[in-house]
């Protein structure tokens, strides 16, 4: 959560204000993940409510993941998660968006889904 506070604080310093959650995720994904994991996400997707599905098609943390023939990939991918998704908790919460984000591995490794549900704003949208 921190790290990622602190990243978004130095990425965006000399950004304009965010006009709205859409524009503060299209940074996330766009230009936060870039300078954290050297590429954009691949696909952005929002239900226009609140919810919003960040998706990484080849997530470097876990391209090389190997694991035990009796392990689940899967099972063993999640715990290299936890870091990214606070990373976008904490970048979230600074940029002046309270959320709740999980992250999820699809079966195609390496693969990730972070969902995003806006909960609150701590911070008022400047008016246009």
């Amino acid at each position: 959560y921190q790290v990622g506070s602190k990243l978004a604080e130095r990425y965006s310093k000399d950004r304009a204000p965010f006009a709205n959650d859409l524009e503060v995720i299209t940074f996330l994904c766009k230009e936060f993940w870039t300078e954290v994991y050297g590429k954009q996400m691949d696909r952005l997707r929002t239900n226009h409510n609140g919810v919003f599905e960040l998706q990484d098609h080849r997530f470097r943390s876990i391209l090389r993941l190997s694991c035990a023939p009796e392990q689940n990939a899967g099972e063993a991918a999640k715990r290299f998660l936890l870091l990214p998704s606070g990373m976008v908790r904490g970048a979230l919460a600074v940029l002046g968006i309270i959320a709740t984000v999980r992250a999820e591995v699809s079966p195609a490794l390496p693969s990730i889904v972070f969902v995003v549900h806006v909960k609150d704003r701590t911070r008022p949208l400047p008016v246009l």
